[in-house]
């Protein structure tokens, strides 16, 4: 599981749903909560939490130009390649950090990934998870 940590900065709700922007470092990232304001009132603009995704969850794009509908977009630098046959483990480093991105070893090769290649994690804010102390939201 990939784990940023970050501070909110702010909130939508709507009918039982909330749009969570979160500051971590120089960049936001957005989640989706199954909850509004109202039902999950620990939630609030600058609480400290931690932004959980799944490593298959983490996409990667090479030269992405262009709009596109995905949210979160982190600029990260390949470490390391661990190819299998059919799914390829893509070791990332993102300011200093390391984030893991499960992809198909086709989508590997056809991005032509080696080390030290720069690209962006892409994340759909509905696949972002948010903790504190231990309670997800």
């Amino acid at each position: 599981m990939n784990r940023l940590r970050g501070q909110i900065v702010e909130i939508l709700s709507a009918e039982h749903l909330s749009l969570v922007d979160v500051a971590v470092g120089p960049d936001c990232l957005s989640a989706v909560l199954l909850a509004s304001l109202d039902e999950e009132p620990l939630l609030r603009v600058g609480q400290q939490v931690d932004l959980c995704f799944k490593e298959t969850e983490l996409g990667l794009a090479k030269d992405l130009q262009g709009r596109i509908s995905l949210r979160n977009r982190l600029p990260v630098r390949v470490e390391e390649i661990r190819r299998g046959v059919v799914l390829s483990e893509i070791w990332l480093d993102y300011r200093g950090q390391v984030l893991r991105s499960v992809i198909t070893s086709r989508s590997a090769e056809c991005l032509e990934l080696r080390p030290g290649d720069l690209l962006e994690a892409l994340i759909k804010a509905n696949e972002v998870a948010i903790l504190e102390d231990g309670h997800a939201f």
